[in-house]
C-alpha cells in the first residue's frame, strides 16, 4: 500500500475510533491505538467483504 494511502486510512480509522470511544474502555482504545497496522487490515477486510456483499 502505499504511504499516503496507508495514512489516509489510518487517519480514518483514528477518527473511527475517536467517534465510537463510548462503545469501548479506555484498554480497548489504547490496545486499538498501539496495534493500528492490525486494526487497519481488519477494517480494510471488512470494507472488501461489505464491497462483495452488495455487489
Amino acid at each position: 500500500m502505499k504511504k499516503e494511502n496507508e495514512e489516509i486510512v489510518v487517519g480514518i480509522l483514528r477518527k473511527r475510533i475517536k467517534e465510537n470511544e463510548n462503545l469501548f474502555s479506555k484498554d480497548e482504545i489504547n490496545l486499538f491505538n498501539d496495534n493500528i497496522k492490525s486494526i487497519k487490515k481488519i477494517y480494510l477486510l471488512g470494507v472488501v467483504n461489505g464491497r462483495n456483499i452488495y455487489k
